[in-house]
């Protein structure tokens, strides 16, 4: 930017200047995703919910895991449990039982 006077006497003049758009927006999503502690004049509101965001998924990636970890857990109790009947589950057993009867019945 260049300004030229020419006049015969001194006069003073003054100069407002502001950022075109384009770097408007680029300086507020330069400081909406800075991290803190930046220079940035902003605690960088995007990256403290990007942040927050991951804390929840870590959590819930942790639940998840606890949770098949306790359904595994769960089976191997039902399958040893269901080990101890002979022929496997009682009810499966009477089951097969009624299966067999309605068979011959057909027959």
């Amino acid at each position: 930017m260049a300004f030229t006077y020419t006049g015969s006497t001194a006069q003073s003049i003054t100069v407002t200047s502001t950022s075109g758009l384009a770097t408007q927006i680029a300086q507020i999503a330069k400081d909406a995703s800075a991290k803190a502690g930046t220079d940035s004049a902003t605690s960088g509101a995007l990256q403290t919910q990007i942040d927050s965001l991951q804390t929840q998924d870590t959590t819930m990636q942790q639940q998840v895991n606890d949770i098949t970890s306790a359904t595994a857990a769960f089976q191997n109790q039902l399958k040893a449990q269901y080990a101890k009947y002979p022929g496997g589950h009682p009810e499966r057993q009477q089951h097969a039982e009624l299966s067999d009867c309605t068979s011959q019945r057909e027959e």
